[in-house]
């Protein structure tokens, strides 16, 4: 669980017009943990915190009722109350520097990887004591049904939609694809690339990049070739189960350098 800090370190300042050294942090970190026992724990910014202890001991339990907690108070098992550190940034100025925004007139709708919500509903958000309905830009839970889905080939969006999964971001930008193929071939010796031709969604495809050494007669000519080479070369479509476990583990990789680059 992981509260995101500046939009520099979570975006690389893409498509933003803002002087980094102007920028505030938004997000925050929880700073304590009041258990139903009675326990208390204090936790200092940047603090990695590991529960251990042998099975049905409460474990996802308690990631769970922090996590439910961080939008509202709420009846919980293992996890009392949180108290959360808020950074003072203006998380409006963040909204529109990193989500897809559709202007409505009476409000604003922001979307983006994880998240999606009216301007409305955060009119709060400085004076609430917790994150309200701006949980899912600042807090991640990865449950079962999120790690064993993580693999499944992304929707396909057109490039000015917002990006909801990691794979948008290699399929329309050439920084995380690069970065995501030199370190997967890095790994076993093959590149990665998103297949963008595919149709409904953008499966992850091993193999060589692919480079022309002819001309084409038009554009659409040279499509249907490239097309025609992912679907010969790489696999595509076989079912592989470790294969599809790399893809997991290469997901989780680049949501990281998504919002750490």
């Amino acid at each position: 669980m992981v509260c995101w800090k500046t939009i520099g370190e979570r975006f690389g300042m893409q498509n933003t017009n803002i002087d980094t050294e102007e920028i505030v942090e938004n997000g925050g970190y929880i700073s304590k943990l009041f258990l139903n026992n009675g326990k208390e724990i204090d936790i200092n910014k940047n603090d990695i915190v590991i529960f251990v202890g042998p099975n049905n001991a409460g474990k996802s339990q308690a990631l769970k009722d922090i996590y439910e907690i961080c939008e509202t108070k709420k009846p919980s098992i293992v996890v009392k109350d949180i108290k959360i550190v808020k950074h003072a940034g203006d998380i409006k100025m963040f909204l529109e520097n990193i989500s897809t925004v559709n202007d409505h007139g009476t409000y604003k709708n922001y979307e983006g990887l994880g998240y999606s919500f009216a301007s409305h509903s955060i009119s709060g958000y400085s004076r609430d004591k917790y994150y309200g309905s701006a949980r899912s830009l600042f807090v991640a839970y990865l449950n079962t049904l999120n790690r064993l889905t993580m693999s499944n080939p992304a929707n396909l969006i057109s490039r000015k939609a917002a990006k909801k999964n990691p794979i948008h971001y290699v399929a329309f930008d050439r920084t995380y694809r690069e970065w995501l193929s030199e370190n997967f071939k890095q790994a076993f010796s093959k590149e990665l690339m998103p297949h963008i031709l595919n149709g409904s969604n953008i499966p992850l495809c091993i193999g060589d990049a692919v480079k022309f050494d002819k001309d084409f007669i038009d554009e659409q000519e040279r499509m249907e070739e490239y097309f025609r080479y992912i679907q010969t070369s790489t696999g595509t479509g076989r079912r592989n189960k470790k294969f599809y476990g790399y893809i997991t583990l290469f997901n989780v990789g680049l949501l990281l350098y998504i919002f750490n680059r």
